[in-house]
């Protein structure tokens, strides 16, 4: 009773925080400012790819509203929002779901008419969240689509069922099993985009899917003569998805740490007089460059602040001297000048020992991890469940 007490007082409590995005025709509801942001931003770049993908534009004239419920507060009660979340839930549930209402609301704006149960809308969802959710997209200024647990399972001759693929969705959630379909949904999406028109192309599959052909039916009406000669639609989608797999690129964080420090380590100064008067200059000659200039204390506080930054993200090994570089940093802000190169040249001695030996271990673990887990070991319990129902007679 005591509990209940609690959790009513503390929903009562939290305050709600909205925020509409007129743009999208949205309402995002919930107790903290973050998650609140957090999930208008999501939306953004949710509806930003559907509608690249898509061909659409325009404002929707349907107005959405998604809460997230504060602590103790029953979603039975809510009866205004189209998308109501318990307090706590997954967020990669929150933002399939939401992806997904946002891509129905499109689809059937555009052509007036309901969609179906077993509709592209589940798959295409699947695809977009997974390359904003997991790949960022939007975010960065480059998108690098990892393929690479796909890869695998192709060169060992493993491909899923098209039909199942687009028709039957698993539970949405963080498991494995539909961490895995999002990826093999991503990569049928990204084939797809490989068609001439494409937009033109998902928008007339879309439509036939309305006026009630399955989503296999559609696609091979739409193929038509397309499919090559001794080809179904199961060995078209395996090739096409083979080879849009080798074009993703697979993602290093570190070399994204090596690649932000080089930029920050090497920064464009104004040098007039010069031919080019704008030119890169390497940290370790900044005092000397900069000799008859008055220091700029905030750019050197704001580089601190980065490279405190990756140092949290950086492998172990390579934080220590991290922290050097901002101790030396510390010494040129203080114009002493002797000092920050005599820090810094060591630090880039103690870096460059650290990088090599976490290569060094990088790869060791990589042939160990490979020798004793087989690559797909976190899905090995979905595809062993996919090969025993293929071997079942219906």
């Amino acid at each position: 009773m005591c509990a209940l007490l609690c959790c009513a007082l503390c929903a009562q409590i939290r305050p709600v925080i909205s925020e509409n995005l007129d743009e999208l025709s949205l309402r995002v509801r919930s107790s903290s400012l973050e998650d609140t942001k957090a999930i208008a931003q999501a939306a953004t770049l949710f509806a930003r790819e559907i509608d690249r993908c898509l061909g659409f534009d325009g404002v929707p004239r349907q107005t959405l509203q998604l809460t997230i419920l504060r602590p103790g507060e029953d979603a039975a009660k809510d009866e205004e929002s189209d998308l109501c979340f318990a307090y706590g839930s997954d967020s990669l549930l929150i933002s399939y779901k939401l992806c997904q209402a946002l891509l129905k609301r499109r689809i059937e704006e555009k052509f007036d008419l309901p969609l179906g149960a077993a509709s592209s809308a589940h798959w295409m969802a699947a695809a977009v969240c997974r390359r904003v959710f997991f790949a960022g997209k939007g975010l960065l200024s480059y998108y690098r689509p990892d393929y690479g647990v796909a890869q695998r399972q192709f060169r060992q001759g493993r491909f899923p069922k098209l039909e199942t693929l687009l028709c039957h969705s698993p539970e949405p959630g963080s498991s494995a099993i539909f961490r895995l379909y999002m990826l093999h949904c991503d990569l049928f999406l990204a084939r797809l985009e490989s068609l001439p028109e494409s937009a033109v192309f998902m928008q007339r599959l879309l439509e036939l899917e309305l006026h009630g052909r399955s989503p296999c039916e559609a696609l091979e009406f739409l193929l038509g003569d397309g499919l090559a000669p001794g080809d179904n639609l199961q060995s078209w989608y395996e090739k096409g998805v083979q080879a849009e797999s080798t074009r993703g690129l697979r993602y290093s964080e570190l070399d994204s740490i090596l690649a932000e420090l080089e930029d920050l380590f090497n920064p464009a100064i104004l040098q007039p007089g010069e031919k080019q008067s704008i030119k890169k200059v390497p940290m370790r000659d900044m005092a000397r460059q900069l000799e008859d200039y008055k220091l700029n204390t905030q750019a050197i506080s704001l580089m601190q602040n980065k490279i405190s930054r990756l140092a949290k993200q950086a492998p172990f090994l390579l934080q220590e001297p991290l922290h050097k570089f901002n101790k030396a940093l510390l010494a040129l802000q203080k114009n002493k000048k002797r000092r920050f190169r005599k820090e810094f040249q060591q630090a880039e001695k103690e870096f460059q020992k650290a990088l090599e030996r976490q290569n060094r271990i990088a790869g060791l673990l990589e042939e160990n991890a490979a020798r004793e887990n087989p690559p797909l070991l976190p899905f090995a319990s979905f595809l062993k469940a996919v090969d025993q129902a293929s071997k079942t007679k219906p």
